[in-house]
């Protein structure tokens, strides 16, 4: 008995102009992102620089200060204060972890922003399943992202943030014609 299995291949209509242009709007938005949280990780890595370098500074004279005797007997434990608040300050705001999450993230948003790019192109799903998948992906991303930088966020406003995508939108367009 030998069945045979038919492949069926799914014909997939050409987007129209309409259906592309309604993909600008994400693309713009998925630019923006990736910039605001770019910004957001180069912020969070500039603090977490900003406090670790000195904290390595401080303790390498420390420790180079702590066998000599004739030092001040306030300069040991201030130092070490100095070294303490810094190493607290990193492990309880974790800048470095942040910077990371925003770059992921900011990489993801990368991401999609070139897959709308090729499939305006190559055109290889059809606009329902593509705009569905990009609006799940999309919304997954804007749940699990760190929360942005004041920077972060003066970019998202300024490069086109926009309200999110209102389906009747496409409704007032034709009525707004009809009536």
């Amino acid at each position: 008995m030998g069945d045979t299995v038919e492949e069926i291949e799914e014909v997939v209509e050409k987007w129209s102009q309409e259906d592309v242009l309604a993909l600008e709007r994400w693309w713009i938005k998925c630019k923006a992102r990736r910039s605001a949280h770019e910004i957001s990780a180069n912020s969070m890595e500039k603090l977490h620089k900003g406090i670790a370098f000195p904290s390595v500074l401080v303790s390498a004279v420390l420790s180079s200060i702590t066998f000599q005797d004739d030092m001040p007997t306030f300069l040991a434990p201030a130092l070490s204060i100095l070294v303490t608040l810094g190493a607290t300050t990193q492990a309880f705001f974790g800048f470095e972890k942040k910077s990371e999450g925003h770059r992921g993230v900011s990489r993801a948003f990368g991401g999609l922003q070139r897959s709308i790019e090729l499939e305006i192109v190559r055109q290889e799903t059809s606009f329902s399943k593509f705009f569905e998948r990009m609006n799940t992906e999309y919304s997954s991303l804007v749940q699990d992202a760190p929360v942005l930088t004041a920077g972060g966020r003066r970019v998202l406003e300024s490069e086109g943030r926009g309200d999110a995508p209102n389906p009747f939108d496409t409704f007032k367009k034709v009525s707004a014609v009809v009536t």
